[in-house]
């Protein structure tokens, strides 16, 4: 993919339109990945946790919106003030168990 993305910069007919195509690709793939890493099945069987990843991605736009956002909030926490950079795994790992928590309806019991 990166060969690719090379050679539209190359200033081939067609490279911006590839190039914003190959962008929106590799955003939905990282954004399935970061999606199967929330998922229990992501502990012992991978295949498993990116088709149901996937699945869920293609079900839920609202829930898939809340990853690259937390992307986003980690990059820019880290590029305004640098020594925020520890605080990193935490919008990720928000984000990934928000998805999951409003799926499920809430618990009327504990009152």
């Amino acid at each position: 993919m990166a060969a690719d993305i090379a050679l539209a910069g190359a200033g081939l007919p067609g490279a911006p339109v590839f190039a914003g195509a190959a962008a929106l690709v590799a955003a939905a793939a990282l954004t399935v990945g970061r999606r199967a890493c929330g998922r229990p099945e992501s502990a012992t069987d991978w295949r498993t946790a990116i088709r149901a990843a996937a699945h869920d991605a293609a079900r839920d736009l609202p829930g898939t919106g809340l990853v690259p956002l937390a992307a986003t909030t980690c990059f820019l926490c880290t590029w305004v003030l640098l020594p925020l950079a520890f605080l990193v795994p935490g919008p990720p790992a928000l984000a990934l168990v928000a998805i999951d928590g409003r799926r499920r309806p809430p618990d009327r019991s504990r009152r």
